[in-house]
């Protein structure tokens, strides 16, 4: 988490010479983003593809509870959630 909040602090001062704030949260992976989609009506996400497992998959698609979610081609190995 040290080096974490250092890096933090750093973007945090580059954005404030932007005049945007670098807001953290923590809790379930699941949770925030749900709260973060519900408070500011949220329906449409955008995201570039990652790579990660079938457990990381899931997780994300029951965070997205009914919201249209579109992944964008990387140039990964293998796309998020496929096994070759």
């Amino acid at each position: 988490m040290a080096i974490f909040g250092a890096v933090a602090f750093g973007v945090k001062d580059d954005l404030a010479q932007l005049d945007l704030p670098l807001i953290l949260r923590t809790g379930g992976a699941v949770a925030e983003p749900t709260k973060l989609f519900t408070k500011h009506r949220i329906t449409k996400i955008i995201s570039h593809q990652k790579t990660g497992n079938l457990f990381t998959f899931h997780r994300d698609r029951r965070g997205l509870n009914g919201l249209s979610w579109r992944n964008q081609v990387s140039h990964a190995p293998l796309p998020h959630g496929m096994v070759e």
